[in-house]
């Protein structure tokens, strides 16, 4: 099979040695071509061109956000059914798409993983989600956010800029920095639409959720709508409160991985096929854990059928 390895060496976990060995044992049973990407939209780019240049699967070595570029570029091209197969080797921080769908996190067993769903030719057509802001339009495999949620992300951007390492106690110190100081915790301000135009109230912040669970902490996942799987449509959850009692019925919801929604203080929404937020100030959104720019609005929505994995 043709394949095209994209690699991201800057990522959390890869190495060169870990490099040399993943070519190594791909090399024996598929013909691979590597390419290195050297900043921001070169795995889209690269991707986007994988059809024409006759290639039947496309890798990601890196992390969420090169599996993401990957699967924009390709979902860019006309829509046909010699369109590349995607999968992905972890070599992030988090990894949330691969342990989403029950992959080995290590980078080698993935390998091994992968050799053998294309032995058995096992292959499934998804759904993902369209994200469309002021200025642009992204897909997302599993999540996309509005609010506090991406402002943490892109305190997390600055940080990896400055070359900090990007750890999940990094991340836990600047969500509640953001949470306690820098948001305004007394009134929501972000409008929640669904597909009718019928409003759902006022939240400080809106998940968008493709595949569960939203994103871990070590090993530790984070499933704030369990039901959400990569055979329906999009969940929505969103915080109405962040008040110390709303935080602390927050954080035993996602430990608990509560699917209905008895609690006020969140609205929740299952299997939307489009939706949209609106707010009047500009807030953060992500994609995937990808930090895109702040917009007053966001919409959402789901695109079935759009893009075929090895699973």
């Amino acid at each position: 099979m043709r394949t095209l390895l994209i690699v991201n060496p800057f990522a959390t976990s890869t190495t060169p040695n870990l490099f040399n060995e993943i070519v190594k044992l791909l090399s024996q049973k598929l013909d691979l071509t590597v390419k290195e990407t050297t900043g921001p939209h070169d795995a889209l780019e690269f991707a986007r061109t994988a059809q024409a240049a006759g290639f039947e699967l496309v890798l990601s070595f890196g992390g969420d956000g090169t599996l993401n570029e990957i699967a924009n570029g390709i979902l860019q091209t006309p829509k046909h059914e010699k369109n590349p197969i995607v999968a992905a080797i972890p070599g992030g921080n988090a990894n949330v798409f691969i342990r989403n769908i029950g992959w080995p996190t290590s980078a080698l067993a993935a390998c091994g993983h992968i050799l053998n769903l294309v032995a058995h030719n096992s292959i499934k057509t998804i759904g993902v989600g369209e994200a469309t802001t002021d200025n642009l339009s992204r897909y997302f495999l599993f999540n996309c956010g509005i609010g506090l949620d991406a402002a943490v992300l892109a305190r997390m951007q600055d940080r990896r800029a400055t070359g900090k390492k990007v750890t999940d106690l990094a991340y836990t110190r600047m969500a509640f920095r953001e949470l306690l100081i820098q948001t305004n915790r007394k009134e929501p301000k972000l409008e929640i639409l669904d597909l009718n135009g019928k409003s759902h109230g006022k939240a400080h912040l809106a998940l968008i959720i493709n595949l569960a669970p939203w994103t871990y902490l070590g090993e530790f996942a984070l499933p704030l709508t369990p039901a959400a799987t990569l055979d329906t449509a999009l969940d929505i959850f969103a915080a109405k409160e962040l008040t110390l009692g709303g935080i602390s019925r927050l954080i035993k919801r996602a430990v608990r991985a509560q699917v209905s929604n008895p609690d006020k203080s969140f609205i929740m929404l299952s299997n939307q096929e489009s939706a949209a937020f609106i707010s009047p100030e500009e807030l953060w959104v992500q994609v995937d854990g990808e930090v895109l720019s702040p917009s007053k609005r966001l919409d959402v929505r789901y695109v079935p059928s759009a893009l075929k994995i090895l699973v």
